[in-house]
């Protein structure tokens, strides 16, 4: 079990949007992240990103019981896509960013991108999902500091791409679900970005 600890801040509660509805297969709606924007034309698509399925799984390291546990890895769900109503052989892909901010006493400061991942691309058509894999990318912490920490949010974006390789339309979505897992064992703990560090007790 995680406990949450980071030393010198402010407890607050994150707002959490209201998750989209898509169709995706078998006709059940599937509940996504939050939109951020949308451009040109694009296919059905869905991420899944709720409470008790999480869109992101922040993996954490410690060395004993009541000790701090540092994150070390992040890990992005990878999201269901479909091809442009129309296509039966349609490129699609989607990429992440992890963007990260500093939390002090005095409140959070603004989001940084700090990594984005390449494109992963697939074939999908109007009546079949793309074949994606799950991603994620190392994470170097650092050292805890007394009074502030770090905390971590992943956005994810998806491309429905033309046969020239061109970009038809996009969508940005922000994940607001997480899960923070130790190197003993996943927990059940969830949050709305990963801290740096977390207590484990």
């Amino acid at each position: 079990m995680v406990k949450r600890s980071i030393v010198g801040l402010v407890i607050r509660v994150s707002p959490v949007a209201l998750a989209a509805i898509v169709l995706i297969a078998g006709g059940q709606p599937a509940l996504a992240a939050t939109q951020l924007s949308q451009t040109g034309t694009v296919g059905p698509h869905s991420i899944k990103d709720t409470a008790s399925s999480p869109g992101v799984s922040c993996d954490y390291k410690h060395k004993s019981p009541g000790s701090f546990g540092k994150l070390v890895f992040i890990v992005v769900g990878r999201p269901k896509m479909r091809a442009v109503t129309g296509w039966t052989n349609q490129i699609v892909g989607w990429k992440f960013t992890v963007q990260r901010r500093t939390v002090t006493e005095g409140g959070p400061g603004p989001w940084q991108n700090r990594y984005t991942s390449k494109e992963q691309t697939s074939p999908a058509s109007e009546n079949t999902n793309a074949t994606f894999s799950n991603r994620g990318v190392q994470v170097i912490a650092g050292p805890p500091m007394t009074g502030a920490s770090y905390e971590y949010r992943v956005l994810l974006t998806m491309f429905w791409h033309l046969k020239d390789g061109s970009v038809q339309g996009t969508v940005k979505e922000r994940i607001d679900f997480y899960e923070d897992s130790e190197n003993t064992g996943p927990t059940a703990e969830q949050d709305h970005e990963c801290d740096a560090w977390v207590s484990f007790s």
